[in-house]
């Protein structure tokens, strides 16, 4: 409502819509993000009756699949966007084969923004449709008009009653291939334009601060008894000169470990590249290069306690050297930080106008960046398939 303050959203659930509901909204373009859950990697091991379109959190887009043939105004274009791994989905089978019995031209994509010039990484799959006219139609189903050659992936009849060929469709992972004219004709006024694709950018082109000396951080650094916890190892740390980063999740700044990257932030430029371990940024790599080193130079990350008796008169015994010692002396009180919000929006092609309501806790606003998706790559999408190639 901050950022579209005209629109109330509605919140009926998708399953509730009917065919003539659905028409009445006379939408020649979707766009949709099912939820991801039953198709995770997290989910790969679960019994396959607890998954997939087992899960009831696929009922919406099964919903759909079985909607769209019975719209009398089925729309223009249509695009899907999930994780990586749906495309080997029963969901999306079915969803594939709906799209191409119903004459849909579609493309499915695996997409990261960091192949368009932005330093982050967040792999995700997308399906676009566009419908055919029907003189195209005829023309596809009398094999005058070739599919593509490339990665396949078969979609299944949508019932065991589907008489209809299984269709193979290509998987691209690039769009080196579709060439657009610079402006979208199917845009209202015209000037519907992708953005063009630059170089790697470093992190520094997206963050807020820098430097150490900005109280408005002191919120989002990181306590060092979080860097004593056993999986601080797998930290994915980078500065801002770095030119890569993690994809950030719904728990970023609530849990470590796979979340996304934290920031070292530098007191001069390129002066956190010696705390990140040279080539790479995990402490993981860091604590490699730190064993190439002479053992009585190198700090070790945990202190084995001796059996050499302590002598009780001259004082209690003294604690074993803790991690969080050796992490001050290696990083210091203020020099990791999570990345704002604002700096993840940024990241994730957001416009500076773009805004959290007050009332968003900041828990809450980094669940919703990393439910979100790369603004910059859907442009890109759109400008393939509202072209009309």
């Amino acid at each position: 409502m901050a950022n579209f303050p005209t629109d109330k959203p509605s919140q009926k659930p998708i399953e509730t819509l009917t065919p003539t509901a659905l028409d009445a909204y006379g939408a020649d373009l979707w766009l949709m993000s099912p939820p991801c859950q039953p198709y995770t990697r997290q989910r790969s091991n679960q019994p396959a009756s607890t998954k997939d379109v087992h899960d009831k959190r696929s009922n919406s887009l099964t919903h759909l699949t079985n909607t769209v043939p019975l719209l009398s105004h089925p729309p223009r274009y249509i695009l899907l966007e999930n994780v990586v791994g749906f495309e080997s989905s029963e969901s999306c089978r079915l969803w594939l084969n709906m799209l191409t019995q119903c004459n849909y031209e579609v493309h499915q994509f695996h997409l990261s923004p960091v192949q368009f010039g932005v330093p982050n990484v967040r792999p995700r799959y997308f399906c676009i449709a566009s419908k055919r006219p029907e003189e195209a139609s005829e023309r596809t189903a009398n094999g005058t008009k070739g599919v593509s050659s490339g990665s396949t992936v078969a979609a299944a009849p949508t019932t065991s009653t589907t008489t209809a060929a299984t269709t193979h469709i290509p998987l691209h992972t690039s769009l080196d291939h579709f060439q657009t004219p610079p402006h979208c004709h199917c845009w209202p006024d015209n000037t519907f334009a992708a953005p063009p694709s630059s170089g790697a950018q470093p992190l520094s082109h997206y963050l807020e601060h820098q430097g150490l000396m900005h109280a408005a951080l002191s919120s989002y650094l990181l306590p060092l008894s979080t860097l004593t916890r056993s999986f601080s190892n797998c930290i994915d740390l980078v500065s801002p000169s770095s030119c890569i980063s993690c994809c950030f999740t719904k728990s970023y700044g609530t849990y470590l470990n796979g979340t996304g990257s934290v920031v070292v932030m530098e007191k001069e430029s390129g002066d956190a590249l010696p705390l990140l371990g040279g080539s790479t940024n995990t402490i993981e790599e860091m604590e490699k290069q730190d064993k190439k080193e002479p053992d009585e130079e190198r700090p070790t990350k945990r202190t084995k306690t001796t059996d050499a008796p302590v002598d009780r008169k001259e004082g209690p015994e003294e604690p074993p050297p803790s991690v969080e010692k050796e992490w001050h002396v290696k990083f210091g009180n203020d020099r990791l930080r999570y990345f704002t919000p604002a700096e993840i929006s940024r990241l994730l092609g957001f416009p500076k106008t773009q805004v959290f309501p007050s009332s968003v806790s900041l828990k809450k606003r980094y669940a919703l960046l990393g439910n979100s998706l790369h603004v910059g790559t859907v442009t890109r999408l759109l400008h393939v398939l509202l072209s009309d190639q």
